[in-house]
């Protein structure tokens, strides 16, 4: 089937019915990434970026593809099954563009080889793959590194959380970023192994997975300045050093993107343009979200709308915002004695 997203035409098989990450075999085109691969598309060419990329799981190698041809960047292919090679390399040929391709274990090849960007997008968990991608990076390179096992990082599965990424969640209002800053922590804690530091240039969630984009440098300092942002945070979203048998994480405690990072996108793609510019407004704010539902059972009223709640809070001097993370939450600063007033004023 010859298929077309971005600039690129290529041949493949659709995955399912376009929704969650795929098959776990086989090669496959997952339309609902599509999203995903317009954001790395838009993210390098905002910040200019040029260098050597690696595709570590390529599969039809859509990724790469439209990276090399939208960003002009040259980008190497990994893939360890055979049928996923024949598949990038046909693809090569209908783009007329030419790179390397490997048939290899992307942790094998990870020690061989030094990139800018390692871009790891695997079936579920990247964690096994985390500490060989960040060794493959050069001093400055770019991690982008995808997770689909949402149901562990969220806190549905806490053992599997706990097992992957040595962090626990909890199902909250604020469960999907705390999920974000695990997985951001996780890695600022793998680079620390190998004295690097992290800045993180963007980091979101989209309908089944979270992607974060870090720029690893190398140096004992820079590991110890990362660390010092990767902390445990309490139930009512104070940070602590220690954790305490209610307490979330450890996780970064940073921003979640660099404004100036943010690309701007073309309002015809609404769902991204939504995205990027709800992580603008929220990107600056404190940790943790406020559940608009559980103010409004609280308050004893119907909940109102969420803009409404927002310019109360800004009225009153405090920062608020929507989020990419909730529709019935906002960011704020304000106490939870002042997210009631400000939903019974709404």
């Amino acid at each position: 089937m010859i298929l077309k997203e971005g600039k690129v035409v290529f041949e493949g098989q659709i995955s399912g019915k376009g929704k969650g990450p795929g098959k776990i075999e086989g090669v496959f085109y997952n339309p609902a990434m599509q999203l995903c691969r317009d954001l790395n598309v838009y993210l390098f060419n905002k910040i200019k970026f040029q260098g050597h990329m690696l595709d570590a799981m390529a599969a039809t190698g859509i990724r790469g593809l439209r990276i090399a041809k939208e960003c002009n960047i040259e980008v190497d292919f990994c893939d360890k099954n055979p049928e996923a090679i024949k598949s990038i390399t046909k693809n090569l040929k209908l783009n007329k563009l030419k790179a390397n391709v490997f048939r290899e274990n992307v942790l094998s090849l990870l020690h061989q080889r030094r990139y800018d960007v390692v871009d790891i997008d695997p079936f579920g968990s990247p964690a096994p793959y985390v500490l060989a991608a960040i060794n493959g990076l050069r001093n400055g390179g770019i991690l982008a590194v995808t997770a689909t096992d949402t149901g562990a990082l969220c806190g549905t599965y806490q053992k599997a959380c706990l097992r992957r990424y040595n962090a626990i969640n909890r199902k909250s209002i604020s469960s999907k970023e705390f999920a974000l800053r695990i997985l951001i922590g996780f890695t600022a804690r793998q680079a620390a192994i190998l004295d690097r530091g992290i800045e993180v240039l963007l980091g979101y969630y989209e309908g089944h997975h979270f992607r974060a984009y870090l720029k690893l440098y190398k140096g004992a300092s820079k590991a110890d300045t990362s660390l010092k942002m990767v902390k445990y945070i309490s139930t009512d979203f104070e940070i602590i050093n220690n954790p305490t048998i209610d307490s979330y994480g450890p996780m970064w405690i940073g921003q979640i993107a660099d404004e100036e990072c943010l690309p701007d996108v073309n309002p015809d793609n609404r769902v991204l343009y939504k995205l990027i510019n709800t992580l603008k407004s929220e990107c600056k704010g404190p940790l943790g979200l406020q559940d608009l539902v559980v103010l409004a059972q609280e308050a004893k009223i119907n909940m109102p709308k969420r803009d409404s709640v927002i310019n109360v809070l800004k009225s009153k001097g405090f920062f608020a915002s929507q989020s990419i993370f909730s529709p019935l939450a906002v960011k704020t600063d304000a106490s939870k004695s002042d997210c009631l007033d400000a939903v019974s004023d709404a």
